[in-house]
């Protein structure tokens, strides 16, 4: 008995561990050019749903700037009024731009994962 309860621990602390560790902070700025809203939103996936996390103002440098905190790694969708405009990565990076083009160029800054995400989606959606 002192075995499995030992082990049901272990697993429980493990398990704890991962979610301790899958919450991060960021520091995001999306710059979307002939962008003609004054915010945009961002929705995580739940599964089959997308769920609404937060909404961005532009600030006075055109860009979009979010600080996530406590937000597990995973993938989101930035929105506007009308729909789905993108979506990027949250992992590793804690950091970094996302600067995007009405032509569907795109430049990523310090974040790998969404620089090799970004590619992928324009070579699989050309």
């Amino acid at each position: 008995m002192k075995i499995f309860k030992l082990s049901l621990l272990l697993i429980v602390l493990c398990c704890l561990t991962t979610i301790a560790k899958g919450q991060n902070n960021y520091k995001v700025s999306f710059f979307i050019h002939e962008y003609e809203y004054d915010s945009i939103f961002i929705e995580g996936f739940c599964g089959s749903k997308n769920l609404r996390m937060d909404s961005i103002k532009v600030s006075k440098d055109g860009g979009f700037h979010w600080i996530a905190k406590d937000y597990p790694m995973g993938m989101y969708m930035v929105k506007s009024k009308k729909g789905d405009l993108f979506s990027f990565v949250l992992e590793q990076s804690k950091d970094f731009s996302i600067e995007i083009y009405d032509s569907g160029e795109f430049f990523v800054k310090n974040s790998p994962e969404n620089d090799a995400y970004f590619l992928y989606q324009k070579e699989n959606h050309s």
